[in-house]
Parts: C-alpha cells; sequence; structure tokens
C-alpha cells in the first residue's frame, strides 16, 4: 500500500508540475505583452507630465502678461487722475485714450448715453468720461452713483 501511494503521489506531483511548466511557458508571452503596456502606459505617462509642464509654463506667462497690464492699467490712471484735471473740454491723455482696458462697452448698464460717432466712453476710478476718439476732448463727465 506505501508503494501503491507513493506511486500515486508521485505521479500527481509530476502531473502538477507539468501544469506549472506549462503555465510558466504561456506566461511568457503574457510577459512580453504586460511589458510592452507598461512601456506604452509609461510613454503615455511622460506625454501628459511633459503637457502639464507645458501647461504650467504657459500659464505662468499669462499670468505674467496679466500683471504687467494691471500695472500699466494702474500707471496710466494715476498717470492721468491726480495731475490731470478733469473738465469737459479738456483733453484726455494719450495713455488713458489708448487703454481699451478701460473702455466701457455696456454703456446701457450704466445708464450713460450712447456714444455718437467719434465717440467712446471710459471709466475711471468713479467716472465715466465721454471722449472724442480723434481730438480727445471731453465731450461729458458722469460720476459714478
Amino acid at each position: 500500500m506505501a508503494k501503491r501511494s507513493f506511486a500515486l503521489l508521485t505521479l500527481m506531483l509530476s502531473l502538477l508540475g507539468a501544469g506549472l511548466v506549462q503555465a510558466d511557458s504561456a506566461g511568457d508571452g503574457n510577459d512580453d505583452k504586460d511589458e510592452e503596456r507598461l512601456r506604452q502606459k509609461h510613454h503615455d505617462l511622460e506625454g501628459q507630465a511633459k503637457a502639464q509642464r507645458v501647461q504650467a509654463q504657459q500659464m505662468r506667462e499669462l499670468k505674467k502678461i496679466q500683471h504687467q497690464e494691471k500695472l500699466a492699467e494702474k500707471k496710466a490712471v494715476a498717470e492721468a487722475s491726480p495731475a490731470h484735471v478733469w473738465k469737459r473740454g479738456g483733453k484726455v491723455p494719450d495713455t488713458v485714450a489708448r487703454d481699451d482696458g478701460l473702455r466701457v462697452e455696456n454703456w446701457q448698464q450704466h445708464k450713460l448715453s450712447e456714444p455718437g460717432a467719434n465717440q467712446r466712453w471710459l471709466q475711471l476710478k468713479n467716472a465715466f468720461v465721454l471722449m472724442n476718439t480723434e481730438s480727445q476732448v471731453i465731450d461729458e463727465i458722469v460720476l459714478e452713483q
């Protein structure tokens, strides 16, 4: 009986071993595919990381430009406001007249009159100025309420 059990055990182990060897050799093809998938995923992730770095750089540049524009606008208003006398018939300084950031497009919402030909509304701190775009002469000043 011991011989029979030993023979049966040996047979089972040999079958089990053959199955493991067969499974291992079948896994070799999958390993290549897995490795290729990992390489592709790594490549994709590197591409995404590069795109994120580029996007972050572009955002930094955009913020820098926006900051410079904001400083230029503040400078234009500062140059125009304290030293400049704002009165009807006076002239709008060049830096202010050219600053599109001060232009009022939605004049209706501010209850301003419609600008005529060659006229434009500008918003400065607490006032709206209607100026002639050709001569830069102030046609009207309306204080904000």
